[in-house]
């Protein structure tokens, strides 16, 4: 009982922080980068919450049968460890790095041996699940940093572009009757550009009110165009 729930605290510990990397480098969608009021990671928790009550679902809460989906988990992790922690010593080359580089090549090899061990034995009893599930995850992965290398892309980030000389922008703003707030809209809206344009809906019940807000806005600003929009839908 209590190794579980410790490899389920590990789970919930570890796997929201991965994700939060993953999502620094647009391996996963950044949402997972924020923390709620509380400073946690509260979006990974969830979706790992909502993933682990599926899984213990799928096999009715049998936690024996998800044994050898754990072992295959844990081995595959230290193998990639310690082979990264080879190419890390190889590419660093601080003193003694090659006993280094020797000893986690040696437990590379070990880890690995017992993945391929627990793959072949136990891939009739849940064995399967990670060999499909893992590749469909570097694809997912894949696909997700594709779609912000071309957002990026597309909005230029990072790129030293020109600044544009000039930008021609309109503003609408819609409007009621001439009143106040009528006088405020329009003054902010000629701050923020050349050119301003109001708008004026007129339901079928209040066509006669065209031609006196015409007149109203002509004598109080002359040079806005208004726009009148009939239509028949609320």
């Amino acid at each position: 009982m209590w190794h579980r729930t410790l490899a389920a605290n590990t789970s919930f510990g570890g796997l929201p922080l991965l994700a939060s990397l993953l999502a620094r480098d647009n391996l996963m969608p950044h949402f997972f980068q924020l923390r709620n009021e509380r400073m946690v990671l509260a979006r990974g928790i969830v979706v790992l919450a909502v993933l682990s009550g599926l899984l213990l679902a799928g096999v009715n809460g049998n936690t024996d049968a998800l044994i050898p989906m754990f072992a295959i988990g844990v081995f595959t992790g230290f193998t990639l460890a310690q082979a990264g922690m080879v190419v890390h010593w190889r590419r660093r080359r601080p003193p003694r790095w090659r006993r280094r580089t020797r000893l986690n090549g040696l437990g590379a090899l070990l880890s690995g041996l017992a993945t391929v061990i627990f793959v072949l034995t136990k891939f009739t009893q849940g064995a399967w699940l990670v060999v499909v599930v893992v590749p469909l995850l570097i694809l997912l992965f894949a696909r997700i940093e594709r779609y912000y290398d071309r957002v990026a892309r597309t909005i230029g980030l990072g790129s030293a572009s020109r600044m544009p000389s000039h930008l021609t922008m309109s503003v609408v703003v819609p409007v009621t009757a001439v009143s106040r707030l009528s006088d405020h809209a329009i003054a902010v809206a000629r701050e923020l550009a050349l050119r301003t344009l109001a708008v004026r809906v007129l339901l079928p019940q209040e066509r006669e009110l065209g031609p006196r807000l015409e007149a109203a806005w002509s004598t109080r600003y002359p040079d806005v165009e208004l726009h009148l929009l009939q239509t028949e839908y609320q």
